[in-house]
């Protein structure tokens, strides 16, 4: 079957889902799901964010100078998504969901303590592209965390249930664990 640009694009999923943490300018926490993040590099290490301008997230990183990437999994997934509805900049929406904040290691901005998987950002930034409905936001990265490891030291993606977004409501689980040698 074939698929206009506009369907082909969101082929490219699931895709990890994340509740980004910024502060606001009055030092509120503000919490939003995204699924249109990505790793960008290793040196130095680099993700980034797609959001439409306008966004207290996007808006946020940049004037803040930084965000937190808080990976979500299927134990606080429906409290993340309920974040999502747009609110006051003064409202605490989340502690209002029933989530709560744990202090960052190297920036102001907290993350979610739910959050099994925390990743620290310094934003660096803002890459537009003309007639495109979002920006994309780059920061480093400055630290992260993960709640399960492996023996080796890697995250343990099956004991961490991360869910995947594939779009509107439909979520996926991260599935099997697949071995393929590669030529490197």
């Amino acid at each position: 079957m074939d698929f206009d640009a506009s369907h082909a694009v969101k082929l490219i999923s699931p895709r990890v889902t994340c509740l980004i943490t910024t502060l606001n300018e009055n030092g509120v926490v503000n919490a939003a799901p995204y699924s249109w993040v990505f790793p960008l590099s290793y040196t130095p290490p680099m993700v980034g964010f797609g959001s439409s301008k306008g966004k207290h997230s996007f808006d946020n990183a940049v004037r803040s100078g930084e965000f937190v990437l808080n990976l979500i999994s299927e134990d606080f997934a429906k409290e993340a998504v309920a974040l999502e509805k747009k609110h006051e900049l003064n409202e605490d929406r989340v502690k209002e969901v029933g989530l709560s904040l744990i202090d960052s290691n190297n920036i102001k901005t907290q993350g979610i303590s739910e959050a099994e998987v925390r990743i620290e950002c310094k934003f660096k930034k803002i890459v537009e592209i003309p007639g495109s409905d979002h920006k994309l936001i780059l920061g480093e990265v400055l630290s992260g965390f993960c709640s399960k490891v492996t023996p080796e030291g890697h995250a343990d993606y099956t004991a961490l249930k991360l869910l995947m977004h594939v779009g509107g409501s439909e979520f996926r689980k991260i599935g099997e664990k697949v071995e393929i040698e590669r030529n490197k």
